[in-house]
Protein backbone atom coordinates (compact mmCIF):
# COMPACT_ATOMS: atom_id res chain seq x y z
CA UNK A 1 0.00 0.00 0.00
CA UNK A 2 1.57 3.53 -0.93
CA UNK A 3 1.80 5.53 2.31
CA UNK A 4 3.41 8.55 1.03
CA UNK A 5 2.62 10.00 -2.24
CA UNK A 6 4.12 12.87 -3.49
CA UNK A 7 3.27 14.65 -7.20
CA UNK A 8 4.48 17.17 -9.21
CA UNK A 9 5.78 18.76 -6.46
CA UNK A 10 7.90 22.28 -7.11
CA UNK A 11 9.05 24.98 -4.20
CA UNK A 12 10.81 28.47 -5.71
CA UNK A 13 11.57 31.21 -3.61
CA UNK A 14 11.51 34.43 -5.88
CA UNK A 15 13.44 33.42 -9.12
CA UNK A 16 15.08 30.49 -7.64
CA UNK A 17 13.46 27.09 -7.69
CA UNK A 18 14.34 24.82 -4.87
CA UNK A 19 12.71 21.64 -6.06
CA UNK A 20 11.08 21.11 -9.56
CA UNK A 21 8.83 18.44 -10.41
CA UNK A 22 9.15 16.06 -7.66
CA UNK A 23 7.26 12.38 -8.18
CA UNK A 24 7.99 9.76 -5.43
CA UNK A 25 5.83 7.13 -3.90
CA UNK A 26 6.62 5.11 -0.43
CA UNK A 27 4.96 1.71 0.11
CA UNK A 28 4.37 1.00 3.93
CA UNK A 29 7.27 -0.60 6.09
CA UNK A 30 9.76 1.18 3.33
CA UNK A 31 12.60 2.80 4.43
CA UNK A 32 13.75 5.56 1.64
CA UNK A 33 16.82 7.64 2.00
CA UNK A 34 16.83 11.08 -0.02
CA UNK A 35 19.73 11.37 -0.98
CA UNK A 36 22.23 14.42 -2.50
CA UNK A 37 25.08 16.87 -1.82
CA UNK A 38 24.41 19.79 -0.10
CA UNK A 39 22.20 22.52 -1.56
CA UNK A 40 20.24 19.92 -3.75
CA UNK A 41 16.78 20.48 -2.47
CA UNK A 42 16.54 17.24 0.14
CA UNK A 43 15.87 19.21 3.01
CA UNK A 44 13.58 21.52 1.23
CA UNK A 45 11.46 18.12 0.71
CA UNK A 46 11.65 17.01 4.05
CA UNK A 47 10.23 20.34 5.27
CA UNK A 48 7.17 20.40 2.87
CA UNK A 49 6.33 16.91 3.87
CA UNK A 50 6.96 17.93 7.39
CA UNK A 51 4.17 20.95 7.07
CA UNK A 52 6.80 23.46 7.61
CA UNK A 53 7.50 24.37 4.12
CA UNK A 54 4.31 24.88 1.52
CA UNK A 55 4.79 24.20 -1.39
CA UNK A 56 4.39 26.34 -4.40
CA UNK A 57 2.27 23.71 -6.70
CA UNK A 58 1.85 19.85 -6.68
CA UNK A 59 0.48 17.45 -3.90
CA UNK A 60 1.23 15.74 -0.93
CA UNK A 61 -0.92 12.78 -0.13
CA UNK A 62 -0.22 10.33 3.07
CA UNK A 63 -3.03 7.43 3.09
CA UNK A 64 -4.37 8.94 -0.12
CA UNK A 65 -5.34 12.11 1.80
CA UNK A 66 -3.96 15.68 0.80
CA UNK A 67 -2.46 17.38 3.27
CA UNK A 68 -2.06 20.81 1.68
CA UNK A 69 -3.13 23.40 4.13
CA UNK A 70 -2.86 20.32 6.66
CA UNK A 71 -1.20 22.01 9.85
CA UNK A 72 2.44 20.12 10.79
CA UNK A 73 1.03 18.34 14.24
CA UNK A 74 -2.12 17.09 12.29
CA UNK A 75 -0.09 15.08 9.78
CA UNK A 76 0.96 12.11 11.93
CA UNK A 77 4.76 12.54 10.91
CA UNK A 78 7.23 11.73 13.55
CA UNK A 79 10.46 13.91 13.12
CA UNK A 80 13.95 13.32 14.45
CA UNK A 81 16.59 15.99 14.18
CA UNK A 82 20.24 16.29 13.38
CA UNK A 83 20.50 18.32 16.54
CA UNK A 84 18.59 15.82 18.34
CA UNK A 85 16.61 18.37 20.18
CA UNK A 86 16.28 16.39 23.55
CA UNK A 87 15.21 18.29 26.63
CA UNK A 88 18.42 18.58 28.89
CA UNK A 89 16.52 19.64 31.65
CA UNK A 90 14.43 16.63 32.18
CA UNK A 91 15.06 12.37 32.89
CA UNK A 92 15.09 9.99 30.06
CA UNK A 93 11.71 8.99 30.87
CA UNK A 94 10.68 12.68 31.17
CA UNK A 95 11.45 13.13 27.32
CA UNK A 96 10.16 9.79 26.68
CA UNK A 97 6.73 10.79 28.17
CA UNK A 98 6.88 14.39 26.64
CA UNK A 99 4.67 13.92 23.54
CA UNK A 100 1.98 11.74 25.43
CA UNK A 101 1.53 14.08 28.01
CA UNK A 102 1.02 17.01 25.08
CA UNK A 103 -1.81 14.34 23.72
CA UNK A 104 -3.51 14.00 27.55
CA UNK A 105 -2.91 10.27 27.60
CA UNK A 106 -3.88 8.66 30.86
CA UNK A 107 -0.91 8.36 33.16
CA UNK A 108 -1.05 4.65 33.09
CA UNK A 109 -0.90 4.40 29.46
CA UNK A 110 2.01 6.95 29.33
CA UNK A 111 4.07 4.41 31.64
CA UNK A 112 3.37 1.54 29.67
CA UNK A 113 4.32 3.14 26.34
CA UNK A 114 7.27 5.01 27.94
CA UNK A 115 8.73 1.14 29.71
CA UNK A 116 7.68 -0.50 25.90
CA UNK A 117 9.59 2.51 23.84
CA UNK A 118 13.01 2.34 26.87
CA UNK A 119 13.00 -1.34 25.74
CA UNK A 120 13.10 -1.26 22.09
CA UNK A 121 15.69 1.30 22.27
CA UNK A 122 18.00 -0.18 25.30
CA UNK A 123 17.41 3.03 27.29
CA UNK A 124 15.76 0.40 30.29
CA UNK A 125 18.47 1.03 32.65
CA UNK A 126 18.77 4.64 32.11
CA UNK A 127 14.93 5.92 32.27
CA UNK A 128 15.45 7.94 35.40
CA UNK A 129 18.81 9.51 34.44
CA UNK A 130 19.31 13.01 33.36
CA UNK A 131 19.97 13.31 29.42
CA UNK A 132 22.74 16.14 30.81
CA UNK A 133 26.13 14.62 29.62
CA UNK A 134 24.92 11.60 27.87
CA UNK A 135 27.11 11.09 25.06
CA UNK A 136 26.31 11.51 21.26
CA UNK A 137 24.64 7.87 20.61
CA UNK A 138 22.23 7.60 23.88
CA UNK A 139 21.15 11.12 23.35
CA UNK A 140 19.96 9.80 19.36
CA UNK A 141 18.48 7.02 21.18
CA UNK A 142 16.37 9.49 23.31
CA UNK A 143 15.36 11.72 20.42
CA UNK A 144 14.24 8.89 18.33
CA UNK A 145 12.18 7.41 21.06
CA UNK A 146 10.88 10.27 22.04
CA UNK A 147 9.54 10.45 18.37
CA UNK A 148 8.70 6.58 17.69
CA UNK A 149 6.43 6.38 21.45
CA UNK A 150 3.81 8.65 19.54
CA UNK A 151 3.10 5.66 16.88
CA UNK A 152 4.12 8.62 13.99
CA UNK A 153 2.02 7.25 10.67
CA UNK A 154 5.70 8.45 8.74
CA UNK A 155 9.15 8.77 10.47
CA UNK A 156 11.39 11.53 9.27
CA UNK A 157 14.83 11.46 10.22
CA UNK A 158 17.48 14.35 8.95
CA UNK A 159 20.98 13.74 9.37
CA UNK A 160 20.60 11.91 12.47
CA UNK A 161 23.91 10.06 12.03
CA UNK A 162 26.02 13.03 11.07
CA UNK A 163 27.25 14.62 14.63
CA UNK A 164 27.98 10.78 15.76
CA UNK A 165 31.75 9.76 15.05
CA UNK A 166 32.69 6.78 12.51
CA UNK A 167 32.18 3.66 15.63
CA UNK A 168 28.93 5.38 16.92
CA UNK A 169 27.49 5.67 13.56
CA UNK A 170 27.77 1.80 12.75
CA UNK A 171 26.15 1.50 15.80
CA UNK A 172 23.45 3.45 15.46
CA UNK A 173 22.90 2.19 11.91
CA UNK A 174 22.50 -1.59 12.75
CA UNK A 175 20.14 -0.11 15.61
CA UNK A 176 17.98 1.60 13.10
CA UNK A 177 17.85 -0.92 11.12
CA UNK A 178 16.89 -3.68 14.07
CA UNK A 179 14.25 -0.85 15.40
CA UNK A 180 12.71 -0.90 11.61
CA UNK A 181 12.43 -4.41 11.00
CA UNK A 182 10.87 -4.49 14.36
CA UNK A 183 8.39 -1.43 14.15
CA UNK A 184 7.43 -2.24 10.73
CA UNK A 185 8.12 1.45 10.61
CA UNK A 186 7.85 3.53 7.20
CA UNK A 187 11.08 6.15 7.68
CA UNK A 188 12.17 8.35 5.12
CA UNK A 189 16.00 9.32 5.78
CA UNK A 190 17.73 12.56 4.73
CA UNK A 191 21.10 12.51 4.11
CA UNK A 192 24.04 13.11 2.36
CA UNK A 193 26.06 10.24 3.51
CA UNK A 194 25.77 7.50 0.53
CA UNK A 195 26.97 4.95 3.21
CA UNK A 196 23.98 5.12 5.24
CA UNK A 197 21.48 5.56 2.53
CA UNK A 198 22.95 2.09 1.01
CA UNK A 199 23.27 0.46 4.14
CA UNK A 200 19.59 1.21 5.72
CA UNK A 201 17.54 1.94 2.63
CA UNK A 202 14.99 -0.37 0.99
CA UNK A 203 15.12 2.17 -1.84
CA UNK A 204 16.80 5.70 -2.63
CA UNK A 205 15.75 8.76 -4.58
CA UNK A 206 18.74 10.84 -5.61
CA UNK A 207 18.28 14.45 -5.90
CA UNK A 208 20.34 16.94 -8.17
CA UNK A 209 19.42 20.90 -8.57
CA UNK A 210 15.88 20.12 -7.18
CA UNK A 211 15.25 17.28 -9.36
CA UNK A 212 14.69 14.02 -8.87
CA UNK A 213 17.64 12.18 -11.06
CA UNK A 214 16.97 8.60 -9.82
CA UNK A 215 14.63 6.66 -7.76
CA UNK A 216 14.95 3.12 -7.29
CA UNK A 217 16.46 -0.46 -5.03
CA UNK A 218 19.46 0.05 -4.02
CA UNK A 219 21.37 -2.50 -6.26
CA UNK A 220 19.35 -1.13 -8.80
CA UNK A 221 20.80 2.92 -8.00
CA UNK A 222 24.29 1.93 -7.24
CA UNK A 223 24.95 -0.58 -9.96
CA UNK A 224 22.80 1.06 -12.99
CA UNK A 225 22.52 4.76 -12.25
CA UNK A 226 20.54 6.84 -14.71
CA UNK A 227 22.61 9.18 -15.00
CA UNK A 228 26.83 9.94 -15.01
CA UNK A 229 25.72 12.54 -11.91
CA UNK A 230 24.18 9.16 -9.80
CA UNK A 231 27.58 7.18 -11.22
CA UNK A 232 29.75 9.87 -10.03
CA UNK A 233 28.08 10.63 -6.74
CA UNK A 234 27.83 6.98 -5.50
CA UNK A 235 30.60 4.91 -4.57
CA UNK A 236 34.22 5.45 -3.05
CA UNK A 237 35.37 5.33 -5.71
CA UNK A 238 32.84 6.64 -7.77
CA UNK A 239 32.00 5.12 -11.00
CA UNK A 240 34.68 4.76 -14.00
CA UNK A 241 33.66 7.00 -17.11
CA UNK A 242 35.27 6.15 -20.44
CA UNK A 243 34.19 8.28 -23.54
CA UNK A 244 34.32 6.43 -26.60
CA UNK A 245 32.30 5.60 -29.47
CA UNK A 246 29.95 2.77 -30.75
CA UNK A 247 31.27 0.18 -32.71
CA UNK A 248 28.68 -3.07 -33.66
CA UNK A 249 29.25 -5.72 -36.04
CA UNK A 250 28.23 -9.65 -35.66
CA UNK A 251 30.97 -9.93 -32.61
CA UNK A 252 29.15 -7.62 -30.95
CA UNK A 253 28.76 -4.51 -29.64
CA UNK A 254 31.73 -2.96 -28.91
CA UNK A 255 32.60 0.95 -27.17
CA UNK A 256 36.01 2.11 -28.67
CA UNK A 257 37.89 4.07 -26.07
CA UNK A 258 41.08 4.80 -28.45
CA UNK A 259 43.02 2.35 -26.83
CA UNK A 260 41.13 -0.71 -27.10
CA UNK A 261 37.53 -1.73 -27.78
CA UNK A 262 35.03 -2.56 -24.43
CA UNK A 263 32.43 -5.22 -25.12
CA UNK A 264 29.24 -4.45 -23.90
CA UNK A 265 25.97 -6.27 -23.47
CA UNK A 266 23.51 -7.24 -26.08
CA UNK A 267 21.58 -4.23 -26.87
CA UNK A 268 17.73 -4.08 -26.62
CA UNK A 269 16.70 -4.00 -30.21
CA UNK A 270 14.58 -0.67 -29.79
CA UNK A 271 17.67 1.57 -28.83
CA UNK A 272 19.38 3.21 -31.16
CA UNK A 273 23.37 2.67 -31.06
CA UNK A 274 24.11 3.28 -34.57
CA UNK A 275 27.97 2.87 -35.28
CA UNK A 276 30.24 5.93 -34.42
CA UNK A 277 27.73 7.02 -31.59
CA UNK A 278 29.25 9.17 -29.04
CA UNK A 279 28.64 7.16 -25.74
CA UNK A 280 30.31 7.52 -22.22
CA UNK A 281 30.93 3.64 -20.49
CA UNK A 282 30.31 3.37 -16.95
CA UNK A 283 31.68 0.93 -14.68
CA UNK A 284 32.12 -0.04 -11.02
CA UNK A 285 35.88 -0.42 -9.37
CA UNK A 286 34.29 -3.53 -8.28
CA UNK A 287 33.09 -4.61 -11.76
CA UNK A 288 37.40 -4.75 -13.41
CA UNK A 289 39.04 -7.97 -12.98
CA UNK A 290 43.09 -7.22 -13.18
CA UNK A 291 44.78 -10.04 -14.54
CA UNK A 292 48.40 -10.83 -16.01
CA UNK A 293 50.23 -8.96 -18.64
CA UNK A 294 48.66 -10.65 -22.25
CA UNK A 295 45.53 -12.32 -20.55
CA UNK A 296 43.50 -10.10 -22.28
CA UNK A 297 43.21 -6.96 -25.36
CA UNK A 298 43.03 -4.51 -22.91
CA UNK A 299 46.35 -3.42 -21.31
CA UNK A 300 46.82 -0.51 -18.69
CA UNK A 301 49.78 1.10 -16.47
CA UNK A 302 49.49 0.47 -12.83
CA UNK A 303 50.02 4.13 -11.06
CA UNK A 304 49.23 3.62 -7.22
CA UNK A 305 48.09 0.63 -5.01
CA UNK A 306 46.40 1.22 -2.34
CA UNK A 307 45.62 -1.59 0.81
CA UNK A 308 42.81 -0.29 2.64
CA UNK A 309 41.82 -3.42 4.79
CA UNK A 310 40.61 -6.01 3.04
CA UNK A 311 40.44 -3.78 -0.07
CA UNK A 312 42.86 -3.36 -2.56
CA UNK A 313 42.48 0.29 -4.94
CA UNK A 314 44.51 -0.01 -7.93
CA UNK A 315 44.74 3.32 -9.91
CA UNK A 316 45.72 2.70 -13.56
CA UNK A 317 45.95 4.57 -16.94
CA UNK A 318 43.82 3.25 -19.14
CA UNK A 319 45.40 4.75 -22.96
CA UNK A 320 44.34 8.51 -21.96
CA UNK A 321 41.78 7.55 -19.06
CA UNK A 322 42.75 7.36 -16.05
CA UNK A 323 40.58 5.03 -13.63
CA UNK A 324 39.96 2.94 -10.72
CA UNK A 325 40.32 -1.14 -9.90
CA UNK A 326 38.88 -2.64 -6.65
CA UNK A 327 40.27 -5.59 -5.56
CA UNK A 328 39.35 -8.27 -2.56
CA UNK A 329 42.16 -9.95 -3.30
CA UNK A 330 45.96 -9.64 -2.76
CA UNK A 331 47.60 -7.84 -5.29
CA UNK A 332 50.65 -9.37 -6.86
CA UNK A 333 51.31 -6.37 -9.25
CA UNK A 334 53.85 -3.85 -8.69
CA UNK A 335 53.46 -0.13 -9.30
CA UNK A 336 54.77 0.90 -13.03
CA UNK A 337 54.09 -3.06 -14.60
CA UNK A 338 51.77 -3.22 -17.27
CA UNK A 339 49.00 -5.20 -17.11
CA UNK A 340 45.79 -6.44 -18.62
CA UNK A 341 42.11 -5.86 -17.53
CA UNK A 342 39.01 -7.94 -17.90
CA UNK A 343 35.19 -5.80 -17.41
CA UNK A 344 32.55 -6.88 -16.33
CA UNK A 345 30.28 -7.26 -19.69
CA UNK A 346 26.65 -7.47 -17.53
CA UNK A 347 28.10 -4.78 -14.91
CA UNK A 348 28.84 -1.76 -17.71
CA UNK A 349 26.35 0.86 -18.32
CA UNK A 350 26.40 3.19 -21.16
CA UNK A 351 25.40 7.03 -21.33
CA UNK A 352 24.84 9.53 -23.81
CA UNK A 353 27.84 11.74 -24.39
CA UNK A 354 25.93 14.98 -24.07
CA UNK A 355 23.43 14.52 -21.36
CA UNK A 356 24.96 11.98 -19.49
CA UNK A 357 21.19 10.28 -19.75
CA UNK A 358 21.65 6.33 -19.23
CA UNK A 359 20.96 4.89 -22.85
CA UNK A 360 20.93 0.79 -21.94
CA UNK A 361 18.45 -0.12 -19.25
CA UNK A 362 19.12 -1.17 -16.28
CA UNK A 363 16.59 -4.08 -16.56
CA UNK A 364 18.19 -5.09 -19.65
CA UNK A 365 21.96 -4.92 -18.08
CA UNK A 366 20.74 -7.16 -14.41
CA UNK A 367 18.90 -9.93 -17.23
CA UNK A 368 21.89 -10.30 -19.24
CA UNK A 369 24.09 -10.18 -16.51
CA UNK A 370 22.63 -12.70 -14.57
Amino acid sequence: MTKLQIKNLRKTYGAFTAVEGLDLAIEQGETVALLGPSGCGKSTTLNMIVGLTEPSAGDIRIDGRSMLGVPPGKRGIGLVFQDYAVFGNMTVRENLAFGLKVRRMAKRDIAEEVEKTADLMGLTDSLDNPTTGMGGSQLQRVALGRTLVTNPSILLLDEPLSNLEAAMRNEMRQELRRIQKQTGQTVIYVTHDQIEALSLAHRIAVMEQGRLVHYGDTHEVYHFPKETFVGGFLGDPPMNFLSGSIQSSAAGTFVDIGCASIQVNKVSPELSLQNGRKVTLGVRPESIDLLAPGASDVRAEILLIEQLGADTIVTLLLGAHEIKLRSTRDVSHQIGETCSLRFHTGMISLFDAETGVQVITPTANKENAA
